[in-house]
């Protein structure tokens, strides 16, 4: 739902739904791929009422924007199975901030977490046993992949510069015992190693806006 000079809901639908393509392209033809994660961390809708003057810089609606991500996920979905075919498909979810409706409604009445059971109800009338729609509302969601415990959290942390955000790190180590974290939110794409767990942050699939201008980042 974000609309920019580069970016709007067409050119979100080809960035989603171009990824299984690049990550076959990036695949070894020797190497045997036998499950397919995605985590879908949050923020899948832009929402409406996040800051004041977000209606200035939308392209629709929350509930459109609902209804265009709902297919163009589905058709990624759908394209890994074409694409991969000898491989089952899993989504682990977790709902991010701008989904949220207001800042007194509950906590799970989320934009994103509407997508994530829309998804949830196709893939189970779809009948493919490839895929496994894990639909999760709560904030945090661990999960296992083979031999590791993976965590997934919208908010994650912005960085490990200071004690408190070490703390917080170490705090979520002793709590959900995991091997390495996935999140989103803070727009900057970012891979490290932080007290022995591999974290992994998503970028901005929009790019360059005005927030990413004020942060000094690309």
């Amino acid at each position: 739902g974000k609309h920019t000079k580069w970016f709007n809901l067409e050119e979100a639908n080809k960035r989603l739904t171009g990824i299984p393509k690049y990550l076959h392209s990036k695949v070894d033809k020797m190497t045997v791929v036998d499950e397919i994660l995605i985590i879908l961390a949050g923020d899948l809708v832009e929402g409406e009422d996040i800051y004041p003057t977000q209606n200035n810089h939308i392209e629709c609606s929350a509930i459109e924007q609902t209804q265009a991500c709902v297919q163009s996920v589905w058709e990624m979905i759908l394209e890994f199975t074409q694409i991969f075919p000898n491989t089952s498909i899993r989504i682990e979810t977790v709902p991010g901030n701008h989904g949220r409706v207001s800042k007194t409604a509950n906590e799970k009445t989320n934009w994103d977490n509407v997508i994530y059971m829309i998804l949830d109800m196709i893939a189970k009338k779809h009948n493919d046993d490839r895929i496994v729609m894990n639909c999760n509302f709560d904030a945090f969601r661990t999960f296992k992949v083979k031999d590791k415990i993976g965590m997934a959290n919208h908010h994650g942390v912005k960085h490990t510069g200071t004690s408190n955000m070490r703390e917080k790190v170490a705090g979520w180590i002793t709590g959900k015992q995991f091997d390495f974290m996935v999140h989103g939110h803070w727009h900057e794409w970012h891979v490290g190693n932080w007290l022995g767990r591999f974290v992994m942050a998503n970028g901005c699939m929009w790019g360059p806006d005005d927030l990413a201008e004020q942060m000094g980042k690309e």
